[in-house]
């Protein structure tokens, strides 16, 4: 698996994490241990005052995190004659057991003062080999001429061979292929919603028989394809509400459901920005995961097709609002971002 995040840098994605990843979003409790530099968090991101440049680094004691997981990707910014090089030291207890240059690679970052992307795949050849699970993880700010201090904004080390990257509606979007793709958002308190409104684009020729799940939190909320038309399921009464309408054309399609749990015509399913039924759903349980392009049945309803732009309101949104999301709504994409960004 990968993890979804909201590429606008308004520190909304949370903290999720699936498929034994690991990521620190530096929203809370400040959790490393560090040497030669002092840390802290504040406004949602971490402050690495380095105070001996022979070799600062900060240190993670992490549990279950699969060498499967091969991508990083580090939002930060270095001061003007600061760190040159951001030096990854990992023990897996089966290449090494200690820090040690056998499992250890350098990736070369810039220090303007200005924030930047470093997404990479990881190369290391004792990580690659995929044999061990990660015990600590060790970074290393490398070459700084003076002290000063380091930002970042989140670490995060995933898969992201989950499902294929392909042209989206907005930028890119994720290829699913009915089988064995799905994205699993975990099951925080902030997706368990009675009332909510749930939205993505998506394309597909052939989604797959029967239901097929685009966004789901089964016995709560999702929205299908069932047969390839649009429908929702209503856990509360057994019953499928179904638009009739067939999206397998492949083209690119807005889809929305907006609802209130128990309140009689209180949702409505959405195609291309206009209300395509009006129905009642009551919400069976919170239980479960939320997921992409699945229904927590293992990849049984598995989705088939392109997903773009998944977004979760707390709240029923208008028709008014969902239609202005159709027509120019692009505030949190699920997408990859390659490029440097500067604030």
């Amino acid at each position: 698996g990968t993890t979804a995040y909201d590429e606008s840098f308004n520190n909304n994605d949370g903290t999720i994490l699936f498929n034994h990843g690991f990521e620190d979003e530096f929203t809370s409790t400040e959790s490393w241990t560090e040497n030669q530099m002092t840390g802290s968090i504040s406004s949602n991101s971490y402050s690495g005052v380095i105070t001996n440049v022979a070799d600062p680094n900060m240190l993670y004691d992490i549990t279950n995190f699969d060498e499967v997981n091969d991508h990083l990707k580090i939002r930060y910014k270095s001061y003007t004659d600061g760190p040159t090089h951001i030096r990854m030291y990992y023990t897996d207890n089966i290449d090494c057991s200690s820090s040690s240059e056998t499992c250890a690679e350098s990736f070369a970052i810039i220090s303007d003062g200005s924030w930047h992307i470093l997404e990479t795949d990881i190369s290391d050849a004792e990580w690659i080999d995929n044999d061990g699970t990660i015990d600590d993880l060790r970074f290393d700010f490398d070459f700084a001429s003076v002290t000063g201090t380091v930002f970042l904004d989140y670490i995060r080390i995933f898969d992201d061979d989950i499902s294929s990257w392909t042209i989206g509606k907005f930028g890119s979007a994720l290829s699913f292929d009915g089988t064995d793709d799905w994205i699993d958002l975990g099951n925080d308190s902030k997706l368990q919603l009675s009332n909510g409104t749930i939205s993505t684009w998506i394309k597909t020729s052939d989604a797959g028989v029967s239901w097929r799940g685009i966004i789901t939190k089964q016995n709560a909320y999702a929205m299908f394809l069932e047969g390839n038309t649009f429908a929702i399921y209503d856990w509360g009464a057994a019953a499928a509400r179904d638009t009739n309408q067939n999206l397998a054309d492949n083209a690119w399609h807005f889809v929305a459901v907006s609802f209130q749990s128990g309140v009689t015509n209180g949702t409505t399913l959405y195609i291309d920005g206009k209300p395509s039924l009006v129905t009642s759903m009551t919400v069976s349980s919170q239980n479960n995961n939320v997921e992409i392009g699945e229904d927590n049945l293992g990849g049984s309803q598995a989705f088939a097709g392109n997903i773009d732009d998944v977004r979760i309101y707390n709240y029923a949104r208008t028709q008014d609002e969902i239609l202005a999301d159709y027509n120019d709504g692009k505030s949190a994409h699920l997408g990859k971002n390659n490029q440097e960004e500067n604030n």
